[in-house]
């Protein structure tokens, strides 16, 4: 391959909304195991894309630093990690009220730890350290 790519899937790679025991438009009477159809859906996914299968699910969870220019996370939160929605009513509205109840300090970069800090200090030259 000419290009680098570091590729995640997403929820839709398996069926609509998709969660780890489920998805929202899976009918088990009809369509059979969800189990089978995530595998089928999981093989197909590396098999068309230039990627190789983790031997473990943590895998998915990886970081790249390029050079001193960026550095990346890639995270897994669409299939493998993912809460049926429906058990979670008002999830965006307790995650609001919570960062609202924080006040400034919720929207402070900073409040990601000093490892963040100490990232986003040396991409901008040192300036904020």
């Amino acid at each position: 391959s000419r290009t680098a790519l570091i590729a995640i899937w997403d929820d839709h790679e398996v069926a609509n909304n998709q969660f780890t025991g489920g998805a929202e438009n899976h009918q088990p009477e009809t369509e059979g195991s969800f189990e089978a159809r995530r595998a089928a859906a999981v093989q197909a996914y590396h098999e068309w894309l230039p990627t190789r299968p983790p031997e473990e699910a943590a895998a998915y969870y990886r970081t790249f630093t390029f050079g001193d220019l960026a550095s990346m996370l890639v995270l897994e939160t669409r299939m493998l990690n993912r809460t049926d929605p429906d058990e979670l009513p008002s999830l965006m509205d307790t995650t609001a009220a919570k960062l609202a109840a924080m006040g400034p300090e919720g929207e402070d970069v900073f409040a990601l730890g000093p490892e963040a800090e100490a990232e986003l200090a040396a991409w901008r030259g040192g300036v904020g350290a």
